[in-house]
């Protein structure tokens, strides 16, 4: 009898043996490709419009880099249609309403979107770890590239939400994005989950009004002219 259960004990320990290795190569593997996730960014611009080509070339690197994101895949959604049909895609699985939709779409894991150009300053706040534990997701969208800018519009997923609350606010550009925080922090207890989403979504579902407009107002301008052949690639 004692040799039976000390057999029984033997395998119990072997297989434990055996199979806390592959639990922790799971863990492991996991970890490293969040990680990996967190270290590059998919950039989804207009080679047509020499501003943002600029701007993902030097600016955006620079204030993504000090936060170790190391990697940056660079997609033209203009001259490669497969590069528009995935960037569609991605924006449609991160819910991203179409007023949240900019000419230049900066993706980072599942966490972090930046829509447009987005100030050196926004971009530091959202990664400094006591604001980033705040949200599950956010998106940033400041769409203007001549002139003074005005404003910008901020939507995100706080830690104790499983979906986006409330609607994106918009704040003047000098506002500190630390102030969403606290607006998202001190109504906590009132803040519902989103649920008009889709409906945002489907509410623009003819893009054709906005190209014609678009093309009569910005006349010729050239990174004008770069915005609307953003809004034509949707019609493609």
């Amino acid at each position: 009898m004692k040799k039976l259960f000390a057999k029984i004990l033997l395998s119990a320990i072997l297989s434990l043996v055996a199979v806390a290795p592959m639990h922790w190569i799971g863990a492991h593997k996991n970890s490293a490709q969040a990680a990996e996730n967190f270290n590059t960014a998919i950039i989804y611009y207009n080679e047509a419009c020499a501003m943002c080509a600029e701007y993902i070339k030097n600016e955006l690197p620079a204030d993504l880099q000090k936060w170790g994101i190391v990697n940056f895949n660079k997609k033209d959604y203009v001259n490669v249609r497969t590069n528009r049909t995935e960037m569609n895609d991605m924006m449609q699985n991160a819910e991203i309403p179409l007023d949240l939709q900019s000419h230049i779409m900066t993706f980072i894991g599942d966490k972090y979107i930046l829509g447009g150009h987005i100030p050196t300053a926004m971009i530091e706040e959202i990664f400094k770890p006591e604001n980033s534990a705040k949200f599950k997701k956010i998106i940033i969208y400041q769409d203007e590239m001549h002139g003074d800018i005005k404003d910008y519009k901020v939507w995100a997923i706080p830690m104790y939400a499983d979906n986006f609350v409330d609607e994106a606010k918009t704040y003047p550009i000098s506002a500190n994005i630390t102030e969403y925080f606290d607006y998202l922090e001190n109504n906590k207890d009132t803040l519902k989950n989103s649920t008009n989403v889709n409906n945002k979504l489907n509410q623009y579902r003819s893009l054709l009004p906005v190209v014609l407009v678009s093309g009569f107002l910005d006349g010729i301008n050239p990174c004008a002219f770069a915005v609307l052949l953003f809004f034509i690639a949707f019609l493609i």
